[in-house]
């Protein structure tokens, strides 16, 4: 995941905490892929970039960090 000011996480788990696809060997990739998480509060960058920061469900990133500032048009139900 590339946060909100471009700094790339990364997730490492079983499939099921990011998709509901079966993945399989056969799987062609990418993936389409998410990680749920709940909203913890928003703002507005001094460019207007609307943020909104984010906590994980039932995941954190290879570096222990679960709250992240994300682009709102990052986010879907």
């Amino acid at each position: 995941m590339t946060d909100a000011s471009g700094r790339t996480w990364l997730f490492v788990d079983k499939p099921p905490i990011f998709t509901n696809q079966v993945i399989s060997p056969a799987t062609p990739f990418p993936v389409a892929a998410g990680i749920r998480c709940e909203i913890a509060g928003r703002y507005q960058r001094d460019d207007g970039q609307a943020v909104v920061e984010v906590t994980t469900v039932d995941v954190d990133s290879l570096y222990g960090q679960h709250r992240f500032g994300v682009n709102a048009d990052q986010l879907f139900d």
